[in-house]
């Protein structure tokens, strides 16, 4: 069957948009606890993956 291609795809995509939908919300809510916390939090985030031997 070729309709298994699709909904799998559907599925991932929904999956997607699930959690970006969430990290939207979760940083909207975090930015209006704390701007500079977030933006510490992010720019933390982005050196530890640049730098993993830390």
């Amino acid at each position: 069957m070729t309709s298994d291609v699709p909904d799998f795809i559907t599925f991932s995509f929904l999956i997607l948009l699930f959690y970006s939908i969430r990290w939207i919300f979760f940083c909207q809510w975090y930015i209006q606890k704390s701007e500079i916390k977030c933006y510490l939090k992010i720019k933390l985030s982005f050196v530890l993956i640049s730098r993993p031997e830390m």
